[in-house]
């Protein structure tokens, strides 16, 4: 038998790209059967916020794909190995004869592979493989349930001339109120972190607090990508009821977080207001004056809202934050 394939495998369009195809994974092994909010929150990309200053298409794609995709998958106790290079690299071919290999090893042992789609700039599953037709299986979740093939010398080569695959291994049972606890400090973390990826010189791109100044700004000049406001918006109306439904779930746990869930449902209720006004000119991608401003008011009484809830994290977590970094061998001279 020539094709081998992963069952089960179902990428659905219902949270953030690396989520929606992470969770099909970790589902189809069973090892993964929370919510997906959850999955979102816990990893991170749930307070992934990020606007390029014309709010163009790429900004909710804009990271460090190799770190911050192996943190956000080592963050729920998996042990995963992430490879990531350009195209125009001399090795690249190496790299891609390896990747064949290790994605076939992966597969053969029952594991979905966590890459970029073959037909969008964002993530996708490769679940299986045909060594006579010498293709890959892929799924994505803007083509839900559409095998995409690809071809196996065509793996890496995008459009965006960078390639990008993780393979995910065995894992750890984890506390869930440790997992919670270091969801919230990465939330603040988000928060705080004025640009997404390296260099930080590249400030076309801004994170956090600042990415909200520069949605605003590009809102109020009328300056931006039309296309790209409605896809991240919209995108993170997902992200921000996400956000509310994972503080219930930490409320039930820290009542003194209690009040970060109430912020948040404010936060995920503006957010539905934008939305609202998205679908009622959605069909001509038309942003007038009127919407714009209509925007304006709405994201900037979220802005308020949001450091509101960050500070509060910051007083709920005090002690965690002033010395997660302190080794305590050194502390005590040991």
């Amino acid at each position: 038998m020539s094709a081998i394939t992963i069952p089960n495998i179902h990428v659905t369009k219902n949270s953030n790209s690396f989520t929606d195809s992470l969770y099909a994974i970790l589902s189809a092994k069973g090892v993964y059967s929370d919510e997906k909010f959850m999955l979102s929150a816990l990893t991170g990309m749930a307070f992934k916020f990020v606007i390029h200053k014309r709010i163009i298409p790429s900004s909710i794609d804009m990271m460090s794909w190799e770190v911050d995709t192996k943190l956000a998958i080592e963050r729920i106790g998996f042990y995963n190995e992430n490879y990531c290079g350009f195209t125009n690299d001399p090795t690249f071919p190496l790299y891609q004869r390896a990747a064949i290999e290790k994605i076939k090893r992966s597969i053969d042992k029952g594991t979905a592979i966590l890459t970029r789609s073959p037909k969008t700039i964002q993530f996708g599953v490769i679940y299986g493989y045909d060594d006579v037709d010498g293709i890959f299986y892929c799924q994505d979740r803007s083509h839900e349930g559409e095998m995409i093939p690809l071809l196996y010398q065509n793996f890496g080569i995008l459009d965006t001339a960078c390639w990008y695959y993780a393979i995910i291994g065995d894992h750890v049972q984890m506390n869930k109120r440790n997992l919670f606890i270091e969801a919230m400090i990465l939330a603040v973390d988000e928060w705080e972190t004025l640009y997404p990826c390296y260099p930080q010189t590249n400030k076309e791109y801004a994170s956090g607090r600042l990415a909200y100044q520069y949605l605003i700004d590009a809102l109020k000049k009328e300056d931006f990508h039309t296309f790209g406001a409605f896809h991240c918006l919209k995108t993170y109306c997902k992200s921000q009821q996400e956000r509310a439904l994972f503080f219930k779930e930490v409320s039930n746990e820290f009542s003194e977080v209690e009040r970060v869930y109430e912020i948040y449902q404010k936060v995920a209720e503006l957010y539905q207001l934008v939305e609202q006004e998205l679908k009622a000119t959605y069909e001509e991608t038309v942003f007038n004056s009127k919407l714009t401003r209509n925007l304006v008011g709405i994201v900037e009484e979220a802005l308020v809202l949001e450091e509101q809830a960050m500070d509060f994290i910051k007083r709920c977590n005090e002690e965690i934050l002033h010395n997660r970094f302190i080794n305590y061998y050194d502390v005590n001279g040991q």
